[in-house]
């Protein structure tokens, strides 16, 4: 006799599954009764709810009140960047603008050498001088944009007018204006930092990426030319000041949050367009198929028993989490626990097996890209301290004429303590190496002390290796680096 065990689960949290009970003879001559017995059974699921870290009471209000862009009062730092944004949105961006900010601080300035930047810096002063009012004023009056069918306009014309600031620098070294280079630098820094207050991530990510090269060119000057004492002085000051001032890290993710019952609200309207790519990009044979299941998906989102309450109650514990990180010291144990709650794949089979799929689904489309996003962060702030220690050593250097052989040198006459590691919370790094050259490295993401090593890409997550590395030969690497892509 075989007992042949079946058990059949729904995709229905509150329905249970049904376990078939079937009894067959094997031999034709003992043919007994078929036996089919059904029993309630609970599904076996994966709740992701319950597998999320534990985290203390926290605040998830943003510190700052919701603000319209209708709000804006006439006069704030966003209406003057705003305008600013309008004035340069006029001017369409020539087709080598991109390639010659690449080339800034690597190739001595001239009028034929920058024809785009040129015309760019002469067509743009009106708005990069609303720009630089507007980073002057201390009531921002940021927006705060909280639904994902919002609009960021004025992005990536101030994007534009940050690197025409950077184009101004370079043309001013070329006339060994260093006071004024180093100004129109931290003009550029200050037009980025202006965006993120109070904003959201997408803010935020324009603020490091233009924070970024501008402290690049920061360096590369530095490590070309004398610069005055007087310029070093005041631009060390000043990135300690935004170091000091950065809004926190966590705020974002407040901002964020603020979507949640929106982007839910969309998830659960039938009539509504898919807004989730479960699928991701490239060719794949199979993406219409699974994009077709998203729809699916999509248009039965009740099925699943839940209700957007709930499912908006789940997101914001996801968010509780992310926020819980923000606060706290970068942590790859804690990054690798909250991404563990994510790694079971997801795919139309998952459905019927994970509490609250739809929850689930829309944070793993999105929760993926945190760690990447939470590392560039620190990354920024390494850059940023990076930057600093490199402008104290040349200044050192130009003065005692010879190299520090410890950071700790250049306390206090140049920098008023050795800058922290943002990954591991310690001094930055500094080893200095034969033929007068030297490099600062931050352990980066994945909190290793390589001793320096430049991984051949990057790391942009905790589980890459290599250090993030700022060098004396950074001109030069670049420099080839510009020419082998030529």
């Amino acid at each position: 006799m075989l007992l042949v065990f079946i058990r059949v689960t729904s995709p229905m949290r509150r329905v249970p599954g049904v376990l078939l009970i079937f009894c067959v003879s094997l031999y034709p001559g003992l043919c007994g009764p078929f036996i089919v017995r059904a029993a309630a059974t609970e599904p076996q699921q994966y709740d992701w709810v319950a597998a999320l870290p534990q985290t203390g009471p926290g605040r998830l209000e943003p510190a700052r009140p919701v603000l319209k862009p209708a709000d804006v009062l006439p006069g704030s730092a966003f209406d003057l960047l705003r305008r600013a944004a309008d004035i340069e949105a006029k001017f369409l961006k020539p087709p080598g603008f991109d390639a010659e900010v690449k080339q800034l601080n690597l190739v001595p300035w001239t009028a034929e050498t920058f024809p785009c930047l040129t015309k760019m810096l002469r067509e743009s002063k009106e708005a990069m001088e609303l720009a630089e009012q507007g980073t002057t004023i201390p009531n921002s009056q940021m927006p705060t944009y909280n639904s994902p069918t919002d609009s960021f306009p004025h992005l990536q014309p101030l994007m534009q007018i940050g690197k025409l600031f950077q184009a101004s620098a370079a043309r001013k070294v070329n006339e060994k204006d260093f006071t004024g280079a180093y100004a129109d630098l931290d003009k550029a820094m200050d037009v980025a930092d202006c965006l993120s207050r109070g904003s959201g991530l997408i803010h935020r990510l324009v603020e490091i990426s233009s924070e970024v090269t501008a402290l690049r060119s920061m360096r590369l000057i530095a490590l070309q030319n004398d610069i005055t004492p007087t310029a070093t002085r005041e631009t060390i000051q000043h990135l300690l000041k935004i170091d000091k001032e950065m809004e926190p890290w966590a705020e974002v993710y407040r901002q964020e949050g603020q979507g949640i019952p929106t982007l839910v609200t969309m998830f659960f309207d039938p009539s509504g367009p898919a807004i989730l790519s479960i699928s991701g990009t490239g060719s794949d044979p199979k993406r219409a198929e699974r994009d077709e299941s998203e729809m699916r998906l999509h248009r039965h989102a009740r099925d699943f028993g839940f209700s957007p309450e709930e499912v908006t109650a789940h997101l914001q514990k996801v968010y509780a989490q992310l926020i819980d990180i923000a606060e706290k010291p970068y942590s790859v144990e804690r990054l690798r626990n909250f991404d563990a709650v994510f790694a079971p794949p997801l795919d139309s089979l998952d459905w019927k097996t994970t509490y609250d799929p739809i929850g689930y689904c829309l944070a793993k489309c999105t929760i993926p890209i945190f760690s990447l996003v939470n590392a560039r962060h620190y990354w920024r702030v390494a850059e940023l301290r990076a930057t600093e220690i490199t402008l104290a050593i040349r200044q050192f250097e130009q003065t005692e004429k010879h190299l520090p052989m410890t950071l700790n040198e250049l306390v206090p006459g140049y920098l008023p303590s050795v800058p922290l590691d943002p990954f591991d919370h310690k001094p930055l790094r500094y080893i200095l190496k034969a033929g007068n050259k030297w490099i600062v490295y931050s352990v980066g993401p994945n909190q290793k002390d390589e001793g320096g090593l430049v991984a051949e890409k990057r790391p942009t997550k905790y589980d890459m290796p290599g250090d993030l590395v700022y060098s004396s030969t950074e001109f030069d690497d670049e420099k080839a680096k510009l020419l082998k892509n030529k």
